[in-house]
């Protein structure tokens, strides 16, 4: 069977979520539309683009590997994440497509394309990775509400996109069921416990364990990822 490319995999995704699927292996479309991440305040729009790249980064953990993210690491370490939320801003607010749109396809294209052709908002500051994640689970904890929701919904959103990095779609499906089952107030619930009841997390900026805590609270085994 042949690989299904990252923008068909996504669209399986928002098309059943819309219609309320009922196959047994639900599905989740993702959480932000374009008019809905236009219309967050500042420090909502930084949280949800630092859970969206972080999640993009785990791409390594579902089989994807460091050398398909080279073009994407090199542009947003310079940029850093005030420069893709307004990239994010401009390419979005520009293409009426995206405004209902839940798809997370549209943020990958969108960085995508700012990258390839050189986008470099004023608000661009260079920003190095640390253990391969943006924030340490200390500040994770220590944001507003509203804040760690739409962190948490981007990080999930940028796992979605990581077979745009070569990660193996099968392998992403225990998370997506797992998402389903959990719902945005759920993946909160369960990142912010594990890290309530790990200090030695704290100061870590990997967000590989913020994702395995979700995994971890769904209420039944659901397989590993290989």
């Amino acid at each position: 069977m042949k690989r299904l490319s990252i923008l068909t995999i996504v669209i399986m995704f928002t098309i059943a979520w819309a219609n309320g699927s009922k196959a047994k292996t639900p599905i989740h479309g993702g959480f932000v539309s374009g008019q809905a991440y236009l219309d967050l305040p500042a420090l909502r729009k930084i949280a949800y683009v630092t859970g969206l790249l972080d999640g993009m980064f785990l791409a390594p953990v579902f089989g994807g590997t460091v050398a398909r993210q080279a073009w994407f690491g090199l542009c947003i370490d310079t940029l850093g994440r005030t420069g893709i939320r307004d990239i994010l801003v401009r390419r979005l607010r520009a293409d009426g497509r995206t405004w209902n749109n839940r798809n997370p396809a549209k943020m990958y294209r969108a960085i995508r394309a700012g990258c390839r052709e050189g986008d470099k908002p004023a608000s661009a500051k260079p920003e190095q990775r640390q253990q391969g994640g943006y924030i340490t689970g200390k500040a994770y904890l220590d944001m507003y509400g509203l804040q760690k929701l739409y962190y948490v919904g981007g990080l999930v959103e940028g796992v979605f996109l990581t077979p745009a990095f070569g990660a193996n779609a099968e392998a992403i499906k225990p998370f997506v069921t797992c998402v389903d089952r959990l719902r945005w107030s759920g993946v909160l619930k369960a990142v912010s416990k594990r890290l309530l009841a790990e200090p030695k997390l704290w100061e870590s900026y990997d967000p590989e364990p913020r994702y395995r805590a979700i995994i971890a609270a769904c209420a039944k085994p659901i397989g590993k990822v290989r």
